[in-house]
């Protein structure tokens, strides 16, 4: 992620997935173009808190959903925030059914950690949709002394 920049690690984790499923990557193309331009305009803990965070969704979709589609979509919405987003049209369930394993609550906080938010919208047999907002400018006295980022 640091040495080739956020948008060509995100596009070799979909290459990974390929061979087992179908993926689709949607990016904003300006994104695309100004972090190709700035590799400091995603900031380093934004970076590894969407690389983790579409990481353990691609797995669950993998591991769990019994998909035939899935997508993962990069936006650059206005006011200071990027968009990841992650829909599958797998099985879904039910947020009571769930255990809220480690992976769901570890996206959570990797989005939290660093201000943003991390949000799951899920139908049994209608798929999932992790939707992923984060800062592009992080205050650092909004970060916790040590995060599992920094370890």
């Amino acid at each position: 992620i640091l040495r080739r920049g956020f948008v060509p690690a995100l596009q070799s984790l979909g290459d990974q997935i390929k061979p087992v499923l179908p993926i689709e990557l949607e990016l904003d193309e300006d994104l695309v173009r100004r972090e190709r331009a700035d590799r400091n305009l995603i900031p380093e803990q934004a970076k590894s808190a969407a690389y983790r965070i579409a990481e353990e969704a691609l797995t669950n979709v993998v591991k769990h959903a019994n998909v035939t589609n899935v997508s993962v979509r990069l936006e650059a919405p206005s006011g200071g925030w990027f968009k990841l987003t992650v829909l599958d049209d797998g099985n879904g369930f039910t947020p009571d059914e769930s255990t809220e394993g480690m992976g769901i609550v570890g996206m959570r906080d990797y989005a939290e950690a660093i201000g943003g938010e991390c949000v799951i919208q899920c139908d049994p047999g209608k798929g999932t949709k992790v939707i992923t907002t984060l800062p592009l400018a992080i205050l650092e006295k909004e970060l916790p002394e040590t995060t599992a980022l920094s370890e």
